[in-house]
This record gives structure tokens, C-alpha cells and sequence, in this order.
């Protein structure tokens, strides 16, 4: 596990790496004749500068989020888990058959937990409570199959917890109930089950909730209060404890640079 200064060290490179591209790319620009303003235009057209700010913002986003598991698609479903060994329970299968849960091939999803002993009382360890936290922390909703792509890839002595609750959208089950799928261990195997998702339910302290790291995006869009001009947003969505929220610069007239 990385020592805080490590931490420290990684954020600062990734923060030089950073600032040298910027200053690079503008630099290129700035031969080129362009004013700031047409400069930040002229970025915001191209995709593989955006692509290099944004894998150096990546770097940044994961010193700032643990990411505990990373896991890539496959298309598996139950018979690979069973195949591999697992269990999966009569109501798992049932909520894996319905068609709000979606498989996929090649995607990787970057995965961070918030746990249940962070919340004081168990009245406040509630499904509707755990989204309010993770929607502050700007964590996002995973799908359903991160759940059966965490089975198959970790033993529950692997994962570290003994409760794991993969917080997708809820899926309604042929009882007519919104389940859950999640993740533990008991004297037969590792197994791939359900635990309702109403929204008040209280959960104990030993569990944990899993979501997707936040993203990082860079894009172009016209100004939100309709006038000429266009507006380059940079979007760094990570659980600081400052964030860009407040910080819009104005360059010139109609040009605006702007972390959110």
C-alpha cells in the first residue's frame, strides 16, 4: 500500500506533467498567432490534446479516489460463475434474467466502496442515504454486471470485506421487489445473491457499497447564457475537499475557461 508520501509525490507529478502540457500546447498555439481566447477554441477542437489533458487528469483523479478493484467485461453470466466455481442464488439468477440487466464485452469499470461504519447510527445507514453520500463524493451508479464481474474475479477473503453490495439501479424481481446484487461468503462457497433496495432500508455496519470512480471529461459547449462565444469546461469530478465549483476564469469577452 502507497505511504502518503507516495500519494503525495504521484499527485505532484501528475500535477507537472499537467501543467507542462498546458504551457506546451498553448505554447504552440501562442507561435501560431492566437490570441488566449482563440487558443482555448482551438483546444477545445482538438481531441488528441484533450485526450493527453485528460489522461494526466485520470492520473490525478486516482491519487485523489481509492479505487479498490478494477474489473473488464467479458459477457460472463451465471454459467461462467457456476463454471468458475461460485454460487449464485435462485434470486440472482432471477433478477440476471430480467432485461434491465445489460451485458457487455470490453469495458472496465474502476471501482470505489463507501463503507457502512462511516455513518454514525444505523438509522442513517440507509440505501437512500448511502446514494445522497456517494452522490456528494461524485461517485456514479454501476451496472448490474460489475457484480458478477467482482464474483468471478475475487474470493470474498480477496475482496476483504464480508459483505460486498454492488449499488446499481435497483432490479425488480418476479415478486415484484427491487433487489440488489451482492457479494459474500458462507459454509458452501462464494456466492453472487440479492438484498432488497428499498430505499429505507437500514443496513448493517459490516457492509459495503460499491460504486464507479468518478470520471474526468473535457469537452466544448456554447455559453449558458446564450450569447456568442463558447465556454471550455473541464470537468474533474473528484472527492477533494476543494473542489473547481467556484473557479471560472474569463478571458476576453467571450471566451471562458471554467473547472467544475
Amino acid at each position: 500500500m502507497a505511504t502518503k508520501k507516495q500519494k503525495f509525490d504521484g499527485v505532484v507529478s501528475a500535477l507537472g506533467t499537467l501543467l507542462e502540457l498546458v504551457v506546451s500546447l498553448f505554447t504552440k498555439l501562442k507561435k501560431k498567432g492566437l490570441s488566449l481566447a482563440e487558443a482555448l477554441v482551438r483546444l477545445a477542437g482538438d481531441e488528441k490534446a484533450q485526450d493527453e489533458i485528460v489522461a494526466v487528469l485520470e492520473r490525478l483523479a486516482s491519487q485523489a479516489v481509492k479505487v479498490l478493484w478494477t474489473v473488464t467485461s467479458d459477457g460472463a453470466g451465471v454459467a461462467a460463475l457456476e463454471s468458475a466455481g461460485r454460487k449464485v442464488s435462485h434470486w440472482a439468477k432471477d433478477v440476471m434474467s430480467k432485461p434491465e440487466y445489460v451485458v457487455t464485452n470490453g469495458k472496465t469499470y474502476r471501482l470505489v466502496i463507501i463503507r457502512g461504519d462511516e455513518f454514525a447510527t444505523d438509522a442513517e445507514r440507509t440505501t437512500a442515504n448511502i446514494r445522497v453520500e456517494a452522490a456528494r463524493r461524485h461517485y456514479l451508479e454501476p451496472p448490474a454486471e460489475v457484480a458478477v464481474l467482482l464474483r468471478k474475479k475475487y474470493t470474498q477473503e480477496e475482496l476483504g470485506f464480508p459483505y460486498v453490495v454492488v449499488m446499481h439501479k435497483p432490479i425488480t424481481d418476479s415478486r415484484g421487489d427491487p433487489e440488489l446484487l451482492a457479494l459474500h461468503r458462507n459454509g458452501d462457497g462464494e456466492w453472487l445473491v440479492v438484498w432488497y433496495a428499498f430505499p429505507g432500508k437500514q443496513w448493517n455496519r459490516g457492509f459495503v457499497f460499491v460504486f464507479l470512480a468518478p470520471k474526468v471529461s473535457l469537452f466544448l459547449s456554447r455559453s449558458a447564457s446564450g450569447r456568442s462565444g463558447r465556454v471550455l469546461f473541464l470537468k474533474l469530478a473528484i472527492p477533494a475537499a476543494k473542489h473547481f465549483t467556484d473557479t471560472i476564469y474569463f478571458y476576453g469577452e467571450s471566451c471562458i475557461f471554467c473547472g467544475i
